[in-house]
């Protein structure tokens, strides 16, 4: 939860600005991975990691707006938003070890990652 107040005087008229925020939000993160020794020398493994997220920001705003100096508004701005959203995020990666057991060791890895 979030309060936000703010008054400000702008070309004659004054706006007292309240607002009132929340947000929930959950996440779920994963990671995994195994390595396989085809031989002595070579290696192939893989990992999966990532996270999964929802959203729900929600908004609600009350502006007395009147003229500088008068005990009531003119007019008041009412106004409420509400945000869902999804945030995931998935990374792969595949990697290669050659070692031939006499100081000569090689690692290749490939990496793909999508976030939305």
């Amino acid at each position: 939860m979030n309060y936000f107040n703010l008054y400000r005087e702008q070309g004659g008229f004054s706006y007292n600005q309240r607002n009132r925020q929340s947000g929930n939000y959950d996440s779920h993160n994963f990671k995994g991975g195994a390595d396989f020794f085809l031989n002595k020398k070579n290696t192939l493994g893989f990992i999966v990691s990532g996270s999964l997220g929802d959203n729900l920001w929600r908004n609600n705003s009350r502006m007395p707006i009147s003229a500088i100096g008068a005990t009531t508004p003119d007019r008041i701005l009412i106004a409420e938003s509400i945000n869902e959203g999804d945030r995931n995020n998935l990374n792969f990666n595949v990697n290669y070890q050659f070692d031939n057991g006499k100081e000569v060791t090689w690692n290749i890895d490939a990496d793909f990652g999508r976030f939305r």
